[in-house]
């Protein structure tokens, strides 16, 4: 889905999965609204006290592309969603960003690479959003409103976070038809995640300074920079949080924390192969030009493997100890000193 939805009230949604599919002057408002979205986020960290802010932050470079940095609004990924909800100054005052995933030994489920974050100063206004305009029609089932419900009538109070949590045209189907949402639950707020009804993965996620895959790797200071961050990790790790429809156990196995935390969270997330590949390639490239040749010892030394990466080393490790012999790593309920 690519477009602005109207919302009435002044309110509407940009939703973006790929940016050829839009029109150039939508392209250029969407990049302006990427660019608001990276101040957005650094705005609600901060009210949220979250820890080493600045390494959390997504760079609007990374959604919409630039020198050796491969768009992720690219359409490749057709259910990656990056929505923005638009005020009737045409302000961005929330960010959600959502993914539908199929994972083995598990099931189908949506994936919140950054949860509804909303400024303190908008986290409390209420809209009168049309009902219909939020949802699939297959989310409107007449037993779960009152009486004459017509979603194409009525309307609904709701603060923003709410609004963007509710939001569903984006999705191929109807929310029951998903086991579960996830999210790492950065800049929510254990409290709010907690009243929303989502539990806590007993592992943590270790995880790089989110800045490393952003750099001009035409420039070897910048190359050292990207080098050491991917080489880095976050003295906290990130905790999952995972919402699971009323008939799943809160639990999954292992090989799909595996999956859902290292292949699709880091990897997809935080660490770009292929800028991996870059940079080991443009180092030995410049060591050579340099020497005329290079060592078995530098070769080592500037290779950069996915799987040897602290952050992707140690998330594994921390999946087997909470997996333990039970085979699966298990969600327990929110607590605010936990």
């Amino acid at each position: 889905m690519n477009g602005l939805v109207g919302l009435g009230d002044g309110l509407s949604i940009l939703v973006v999965s790929d940016l050829g599919k839009l029109s150039r002057k939508l392209q250029q408002r969407v990049k302006a609204l990427v660019q608001q979205g990276e101040e957005l986020q650094r705005t609600v960290f901060k009210e949220q006290n979250v820890s080493f802010l600045e390494d959390r932050v997504l760079p609007a470079v990374d959604a919409v592309g630039g020198p050796d940095t491969k768009p992720q609004l690219d359409g490749t990924s057709p259910t990656y969603h990056y929505m923005g909800l638009i005020n009737k100054d045409g302000n961005l005052i929330g960010l959600h960003i959502t993914e539908e995933l199929e994972v083995k030994g598990l099931g189908r489920i949506v994936f919140e690479y950054f949860p509804a974050l909303v400024p303190r100063a908008e986290a409390g206004n209420t809209y009168l959003v049309k009902a219909a305009s939020l949802m699939k029609r297959e989310d409107l089932k007449k037993e779960d409103f009152p009486r004459g419900f017509d979603a194409d009538k009525t309307v609904l109070p709701l603060k923003p976070a709410q609004i963007l949590r509710t939001f569903s045209q984006h999705l191929t189907r109807s929310l029951d038809d998903f086991v579960a949402t996830f999210t790492d639950g950065i800049g929510a707020g254990a409290d709010q995640l907690g009243n929303d009804g989502y539990r806590k993965s007993e592992a943590g996620i270790w995880v790089p300074p989110m800045s490393a895959g952003s750099y001009d790797l035409a420039d070897a200071a910048a190359r050292v920079h990207a080098r050491k961050e991917y080489m880095t990790v976050l003295p906290e790790p990130v905790h999952m949080f995972a919402k699971f429809a009323s008939n799943t156990a809160s639990q999954i196995p292992r090989k799909a924390a595996e999956w859902l935390f290292v292949t699709n969270y880091l990897k997809g997330g935080y660490i770009d192969t292929g800028h991996l590949r870059k940079i080991e390639l443009r180092d030995r490239k410049q060591i050579m030009a340099e020497q005329g040749s290079i060592t078995e010892e530098q070769l080592r030394a500037v290779r950069l493997r996915f799987n040897e990466l602290p952050c992707v080393v140690r998330t594994k490790e921390s999946i087997t100890e909470a997996a333990g012999t039970r085979g699966y790593v298990a969600f327990w309920p929110i607590h605010p000193t936990r």
